[in-house]
């Protein structure tokens, strides 16, 4: 399968795991007490992102923003033995997000903390990225952008304007996966792809029925500026669409799906997909595919390149 360069531009965060046995309650409150035998972190938000497309063995180059601390450090400890290429910014002004999970061994949640800095990030901090993006695409055949965002602060509006620009001048595809800021905003581009609560809160200022129903026929109507979209329903499945086409791949049912990470595997795939030209709808069934597997994996995954090759030549 041919290699694609894809620049990911996305807030980056420390999944960590604390892994333990539940023993005993605890004799001064009514919690239960764990006791520690592993700790494991993983690259989470679009370090996640970027993880994927290398497993899929396309070429990610990440580009984001950390903090000077112990967990921006660790990350660029993650990405150099994952051989990712990266511009992470460093900000003395805001700490890495980390998302701590105490779990069991088979991955079971007894708590979770996180450890975040959400405010805008400054006009320095943006013009070190746009400048980053912008000697990237003059010195590498870039072939995709994704837009990753956790509405941790990275994507301002400035920031995302210029990537737009940037993508609209040069030809590059613009993948883009939203949350609720800039929603309408972050849908100029090529390929849409919130999911059902992200596109719910949006159409809900316009007094949109909250079905994947009415949300679907509302969408028919063009209300955003995409080129073509992917709206993942979880267990209802995927609604595709584009200028031509419209339709809905049923679900999959899964028993306890870990959900973490699944919208990282689907916008990676999704990209590769886009890059070698796939129909939408087969492009949807892949991503239902894809989706529905990453969440019978414990934890913050990936998928493989033998089990992404096995669904596409499933899937005709």
């Amino acid at each position: 399968m041919k290699s694609f360069k894809v620049i990911v531009i996305g807030d980056v965060m420390l999944d960590r795991y604390i892994i333990g046995q539940h023993n005993r309650q605890s004799p001064e409150a009514d919690i239960p007490i764990i006791d520690v035998y592993n700790i494991q972190d993983k690259l989470g938000g679009a370090g996640n992102v970027a993880n994927n497309l290398k497993a899929l063995g396309s070429h990610p180059i990440l580009l984001s923003a950390v903090g000077e601390d112990l967990a921006g450090n660790k990350m660029v400890k993650l990405l150099e033995e994952s051989n990712i290429e990266n511009y992470l910014t460093k900000d003395k002004y805001r700490c890495t997000t980390v998302k701590t999970r105490i779990v069991d061994s088979k991955f079971n949640q007894f708590l979770r903390y996180d450890e975040e800095n959400i405010e805008s990030i400054s006009n320095t901090v943006c013009s070190k990225l746009i400048q980053n993006l912008n000697q990237l695409i003059k010195e590498q055949n870039i072939d995709a952008i994704i837009i990753q965002d956790y509405n941790k602060g990275l994507l301002s509006i400035d920031l995302i304007t210029y990537v737009q620009k940037k993508c609209l001048q040069s030809g590059i595809k613009l993948l883009v996966d939203p949350k609720i800021n800039n929603f309408k905003l972050l849908s100029i581009c090529d390929v849409f792809k919130p999911n059902f609560n992200e596109i719910s809160t949006f159409l809900e200022q316009l007094n949109i029925e909250k079905t994947p129903e009415s949300l679907i026929h509302h969408l028919k109507e063009k209300e955003l500026d995409y080129k073509k979209l992917i709206l993942t329903l979880a267990e209802s499945g995927v609604f595709y669409k584009d200028d031509n086409t419209s339709g809905i791949i049923k679900g999959k049912a899964i028993e306890k799906p870990d959900v973490s990470g699944a919208g990282d595997t689907v916008i990676a795939v999704l990209s590769i997909l886009i890059l070698l030209k796939f129909q939408i709808r087969r492009i949807a069934k892949i991503v239902n595919e894809c989706g529905a597997l990453v969440c019978t994996k414990k934890g913050v995954s990936t998928i493989s390149m033998r089990e992404f090759q096995e669904i596409i030549n499933k899937i005709a």
